[in-house]
């Protein structure tokens, strides 16, 4: 049987409307203000920053997420389609969402007057996948723990002389204080993060951390398990 021209024409344009939308569903990782600067086979941690009176363009989130907040900010939300959303962001606050199935298609504008930080670490794949295998946290609060992570909230007296051995990926984000020294036992040599920064210890190795002044601290670790 042959289609009539009309039809295909009609067909042709809704196959191409539909692909014209799957492209212009930005992902995540792919948003100018969204910078991946952690990527393996088990996160991609995204720096997230926006200046004040700037918003991002639409973009997905579809994968597995944690955030945390490291900038009191007011801001503004959008899905795709709805009414602007006014929020707060708050200094230390950390969730987790799955995004499955309920992708996020959003965009977010600063009202502020100074620039919205935010780390946004997507968990790709489970670093001990074998479900016979028990996770054990670290012996540290845990903040959330599901079936993807630990989130540990440590103060100073956690983390100064805080040693980590034989583990799967972390990151170490400094919410505030600091700042705080994290050496390398393995591989040798040690690196300093201060408030707003984070570190990535590799699956495995062992590090211990120095808090080099003795404030009001607040450090998140995200585990993959």
């Amino acid at each position: 049987m042959t289609l009539p021209s009309s039809r295909i024409t009609t067909l042709v344009f809704i196959l191409m409307t539909a692909c014209t939308e799957a492209f212009a569903q930005l992902q995540v990782s792919q948003e100018p203000h969204h910078h991946p600067v952690i990527v393996n086979e088990y996160l991609r941690l995204l720096d997230v920053w926006i200046d004040p009176g700037d918003t991002s363009k639409f973009h997905v989130h579809s994968t597995p997420s944690l955030f945390v907040h490291l900038t009191n900010t007011n801001i503004s939300t959008q899905i795709k389609s709805e009414a602007w959303i006014q929020e707060k962001n708050v200094v230390g606050k950390t969730w987790y969402r799955a995004f499955k199935p309920d992708i996020l298609f959003h965009r977010v504008a600063n009202n502020d007057t100074t620039a919205m930080h935010v780390i946004d670490m997507e968990l790709l794949s489970a670093f001990n996948g074998n479900p016979a295998i028990s996770n054990s946290p670290l012996p540290y609060p845990v903040f959330l723990s599901n079936e993807k992570a630990f989130v540990y909230q440590l103060d100073n007296t956690q983390v100064d002389g805080l040693n980590i051995s034989g583990r799967g990926p972390i990151v170490a984000v400094l919410v505030s204080g600091g700042p705080v020294a994290v050496e390398n036992l393995f591989a040798g040599g040690s690196s300093e993060i201060s408030s707003g920064q984070f570190i990535y210890l590799e699956p495995g190795g062992s590090f211990h951390f120095k808090s080099k002044v003795k404030d009001d601290l607040k450090m998140i670790l995200f585990e993959v398990k």
